[in-house]
């Protein structure tokens, strides 16, 4: 697959809140964090950028809202953020 040289890769709301069970119930895609993670090394060998969105809840009870640990990037996202050209 060809990708454009001027691609960037965007990593979206993979946030260590949504491992919360109680508020969002059991996960349906078990491999999507190495999926990731793989995808992420891939994209920042290539040197092409990497952007990182962070969802800021304004909702009280979320596990994704500011201040709580649950906003916070998972721990291998935020191990990648400062590798690469992203």
């Amino acid at each position: 697959m060809e990708i454009a040289e001027n691609a960037a890769l965007v990593v979206v709301d993979v946030q260590v809140g949504f491992e919360d069970e109680a508020f969002w119930g059991p996960r349906n895609n078990p491999e999507a964090d190495g999926n990731i993670a793989g995808l992420i090394d891939t994209w920042q060998e290539s040197g092409r950028p990497v952007v990182f969105v962070r969802h800021d809840s304004d909702k009280p009870d979320s596990p994704l809202r500011p201040g709580n640990a649950g906003n916070g990037l998972k721990p291998y996202v935020e191990e990648r953020r400062g590798r690469g050209s992203g």
